[in-house]
């Protein structure tokens, strides 16, 4: 008697569980979908925001002096192989801008560098250093939670993948 309780509550507990994976996987996966369509909106509008500036209306490109340069390792260690290569420029060790690999090689202390600036004050390499901060900051943050969201998704149907084969190795 006390096995067929204990059986009827496991398939109780199983079926909660279930119905939890399966709202579950529901909702991540609006939430990817929406995520997703929001990142490519507002890649676009940046895209078209750029083609539409104007330089030397809406942005410059001046040659700054690299006062220093700098690597910064990743803070999980050289292990991991993500290094940060910075240019100091002005007088001050606070400004500075992250440049690719290949630049920072290419540029020593002492030479001009063509950046880009909206305010003559902070500088970056690329266009992209020209779009308002927040918005691409939260943009670049959103690619980052879909990522997340995309292994979240991918664990709960390997789960269901799993659970399904071990009903139909127990009902053989």
């Amino acid at each position: 008697m006390r096995n067929k309780i204990y059986k009827s509550k496991m398939k109780d507990e199983n079926r909660l569980l279930g119905k939890f994976v399966n709202i579950s996987l529901i909702a991540l996966l609006i939430i990817f979908v929406l995520l997703f369509l929001k990142i490519i909106v507002t890649e676009i509008s940046f895209h078209k925001m750029i083609t539409e500036m104007v330089e030397g209306i809406d942005y410059y490109i001046e040659d700054i002096v690299i006062t220093d340069k700098e690597t910064v390792e990743d803070y999980n260690g050289s292990e991991s192989g993500a290094t940060n290569y910075f240019f100091h420029y002005g007088y001050d060790t606070d400004m500075r801008m992250q440049v690719n690999q290949k630049e920072y090689s290419q540029y020593n202390v002492g030479d001009m560098f063509p950046a880009y600036t909206k305010d003559h004050y902070y500088y970056g390499s690329t266009i992209n250093s020209v779009l308002p901060k927040t918005e691409y900051k939260n943009n670049e943050l959103s690619k980052a939670g879909i990522v997340t969201i995309g292994c979240l998704i991918l664990l709960l149907l390997i789960y269901k993948w799993i659970d399904n084969l071990e009903k139909k190795t127990n009902n053989k």
